[in-house]
């Protein structure tokens, strides 16, 4: 049967045109298909587009911007779009036409606004652009994409201006910015000694919290003081009345001790004066140095040994009868005669005593002179020191008397004042008592507050040092940063700004490549397209067709699958084939891209055959709308997270989603298709098998006679 087939093949021209022609049906599919499509992106070029500029320069900071102008002359060079300038009113009509697919107008106040950006309230640039989705939608959206890649040039080309004018006023700022840092270093020295002294302030803060609270005390003791002073001083008015006129008769007093001591100095007058004379006096009876005294003593001793001489001289007798005699004739004429001698001799010796006596009473006188003479030398010095003391006393009387008359005053002034001070006493009493109900509490309290505000004043330094002490870091290593700005060379100065206009670059790492979007859309075109080859062939290949009796049902199926492998292999190889010849396909591991088509090919064969040999045209027709089933969920275009919420569901289902994941694999170089591959061969060995029991099945009931599905679906025009 198998041979049978071929021949029949090959013998009916018809059947072998229609299969020739249901080969190519894929490569014809994939080839226009992708061709249409190959690469859009780069031909965005050829898109029309209008341009209109109605922009008027604008002066920023002494340059002339002419952002408008300048966008306009960048777009003629620019093949990134069919750029075009016409009027607006062409501009207009071509967009309603088609004749353009977008319209990019530049307003007025272009540069203006870009002019503006320093300004305190300033307008961002608007640039307009019309699109007409209507006349074409992907048109519209790759003008968008267009229109973001201009958005970003002319970020970059005013970001570039506004940069220049930024860099020269950072060169003259970069001076300023060094005398911040010294500012700021000043700063962070005076925030060290702030926070010094809010370390001492806490400490006294602590201290008058403990203060307050002494100072409390001490008012309830000064209120006590007072309510007792004001008792105390509850006589003073009358004390001070009594003291003033104890100061009037002290006054008095003193007059008198005045008046007496005039009296007493006249007195010293006199005495020095008897002194003085006393004292010439005794030195007249004693002589100068006691001379006078002396010969006196001499005078008297020399009397008194010369009687007592005279006496020894006179001749021995009675003498106690011539003492007697002489006594008797004491008063007669005087005669030699012994009675005579004994009475001189008596008297001589009486004489003698007496002389003797002088003698003693001249030592007395002597003595007693010389005595009253130091007396009166003495008298004369305690004189002369009792003056002095006198003067010194009228002196001192002197400042008594001053003393007195600004005590009278005093008191007089004490006796005035008294009751006012008594007054000021008790208001006193009464304002301590106060103080000390409400002002030391408040106190107290006020210095608890205070000690609190101070812990965290000291924080806050704390903090503020830290902060002054970053901020002069950072302000040092800014003022090192910012020195380029003012000692940097013009080319430093323009690569700061090109890297302000375009501070990004991205190194982009792809780890497949595709080519183009040809080679993006050929996994999932490929695939339709091997689908839709498979339902042609079997659509229009006799495949249950069978001269005679079929007999073995195995060799029934043999001979048709046969020709179902070749044709899906011959398929999938020009397909290949015409993608590399007319869309320039080159995937990147060729081998692989060929095995998984003719295994995609021939597996889809084998689905289309059991559900074409057991359901004729309707199993064609069920395949039909599975294709369309298997197009939403395969997600062959767009991610799966994009796709919509069923997708999800069908996604690992559908044979579409295993044939365009090896295919993007073995086109872009990617991971291994390993099992893509051993799903495909499942799928033909599952579906292989079903069929040839569903021809084993129809084979026995042809033989023996009885009626087949297929049969009946033949009877009702739908095999």
């Amino acid at each position: 049967m198998l041979r049978q087939e071929w021949k029949k093949l090959f013998s009916n021209r018809i059947l072998l045109v229609v299969t020739a022609a249901v080969i190519i049906i894929p490569a014809i599919y994939t080839t226009l298909f992708l061709g249409s499509m190959w690469d859009p992106y780069g031909n965005v070029g050829k898109l029309p587009v209008a341009v209109v500029n109605h922009d008027r320069p604008a002066v920023l900071d002494g340059r002339t911007l002419h952002i408008g102008k300048d966008l306009a002359e960048e777009l003629k060079g620019n093949d990134s779009l069919d750029f075009c300038f016409p009027s607006e009113e062409d501009a207009e009509k071509g967009l309603e036409t088609g004749r353009y697919y977008m319209v990019i107008t530049i307003p007025e106040d272009f540069s203006e606004n870009a002019a503006a950006l320093t300004a305190p309230s300033p307008e961002k640039m608007v640039l307009q652009f019309k699109t007409n989705p209507g006349t074409n939608y992907i048109a519209s959206k790759m003008g968008e994409t267009a229109m973001k890649e201009l958005k970003n040039s002319i970020r970059e080309e005013v970001t570039r201006s506004y940069a220049q004018v930024m860099i020269d006023k950072a060169a003259e700022a970069a001076d300023g910015v060094a005398q911040a840092v010294d500012g700021i270093q000043n700063l962070d020295t005076g925030a060290s000694s702030l926070a010094g002294g809010i370390a001492e302030a806490g400490e006294g803060g602590e201290k008058l919290a403990s203060g307050t609270a002494a100072a409390d005390e001490s008012m309830v003791s000064l209120s006590k003081g007072l309510s007792v002073l004001e008792e105390k001083t509850s006589g003073l008015p009358a004390a001070a009345s009594a003291l003033d006129e104890g100061a009037g008769a002290l006054t008095d007093g003193a007059q008198s001790i005045s008046q007496g001591l005039d009296t007493l100095s006249t007195g010293v007058s006199d005495l020095q004066e008897g002194a003085d004379a006393l004292s010439a006096g005794l030195n007249a009876v004693t002589g100068e140095g006691g001379a006078q005294s002396a010969q006196l003593r001499s005078g008297a001793a020399a009397l008194r040994d010369a009687l007592g001489a005279i006496i020894s001289a006179m001749p021995a007798g009675d003498n106690s009868a011539g003492n007697s005699s002489a006594a008797d004739s004491g008063s007669g004429d005087t005669a030699d005669t012994p009675g005579d001698l004994s009475d001189l001799t008596a008297e001589l010796s009486a004489l003698q005593q007496q002389a003797a006596a002088l003698s003693q009473g001249i030592d007395a006188y002597t003595a007693g002179a010389d005595t009253a003479a130091d007396a009166g030398l003495q008298l004369a010095a305690g004189v002369t020191q009792l003056q002095a003391g006198v003067d010194s006393l009228r002196s001192g009387m002197s400042d008594l008397n001053s003393g007195i008359i600004s005590l009278r005053s005093g008191t007089s002034s004490l006796a005035e004042s008294a009751p006012a001070l008594t007054e000021g006493i008790t208001q006193a009493a009464g304002g301590a008592e106060q103080i000390q109900q409400q002002g030391t509490l408040a106190l107290r309290l006020g210095a608890a507050d205070l000690d609190n505000g101070l812990g965290q004043l000291g924080e806050g330094a704390a903090d503020l040092k830290n902060g002054t002490s970053l901020l002069a870091s950072e302000a040092a290593r800014i003022s090192s940063e910012t020195e380029i700005f003012s000692d940097g060379s013009r080319e430093q100065r323009e690569e700061i700004v090109d890297m302000f206009a375009a501070p990004l670059e991205i190194e982009e790492e792809q780890v497949t490549y595709v080519a183009d979007n040809g080679h993006a859309m050929a996994p999932y075109m490929m695939s339709v397209g091997l689908w839709v080859g498979c339902i042609a062939f079997c659509l229009m290949y006799p495949l249950t067709s069978c001269p005679g009796k079929p007999g073995s049902g195995v060799k029934w199926w043999l001979s048709k699958a046969s020709v179902l492998a070749v044709t899906a292999v011959l398929q999938a190889a020009v397909m290949l084939g015409a993608l590399a010849f007319f869309d320039g396909f080159e995937p990147e591991r060729a081998a692989l891209t060929a095995l998984t088509a003719c295994a995609a090919s021939v597996a889809f064969m084998s689905v289309m055959y059991f559900f074409t040999s057991l359901l004729g045209r309707v199993g064609s027709f069920l395949m039909l709308v599975f294709m369309v089933v298997q197009l939403a969920g395969s997600a062959g275009t767009y991610p799966l997270e994009i796709s919509g919420s069923f997708v999800p569901y069908l996604h690992k289902w559908v044979p579409f989603t295993y044939t365009v994941t090896a295919f993007r694999s073995t086109i872009s170089g990617g991971e291994d298709i390993s099992g893509c591959l051993f799903f495909l061969l499942a799928l033909t060995v599952v579906f292989t098998v079903l069929t040839v029991l569903e021809f084993r099945i129809r084979a026995a009931r042809i033989e023996r006679g009885d009626r087949t599905l297929i049969g009946w679906l033949e009877a009702h025009g739908l095999a």
